[in-house]
């Protein structure tokens, strides 16, 4: 599944996009057929996402402080 735009922006070359699925969804990826759960791998629409730039220590799991999450300037 492409990335949708706020997504592209922030993701390496490979534009990855995670499944994000709104409440309604969630019975049928779960208990649905395999066709149904397909059809639920869309874009989740970037206009309802907000993003931040955060530290790069994320990255590291011995790194784990309320900091990590703390708006980092470009």
């Amino acid at each position: 599944m492409p990335a949708n735009a706020l997504l592209a922006e922030m993701h390496n070359a490979k534009q990855r996009m995670p499944l994000i699925l709104p409440p309604e969804a969630v019975d049928t990826w779960l208990t649905g057929t395999p066709e149904q759960a397909t059809a639920l791998l869309v874009p989740y629409p970037s206009e309802l996402m907000r993003a931040h730039r955060i530290s790069k220590r994320v990255n590291k799991p011995e790194n784990d402080d309320p900091e990590l999450l703390a708006l980092v300037e470009a």
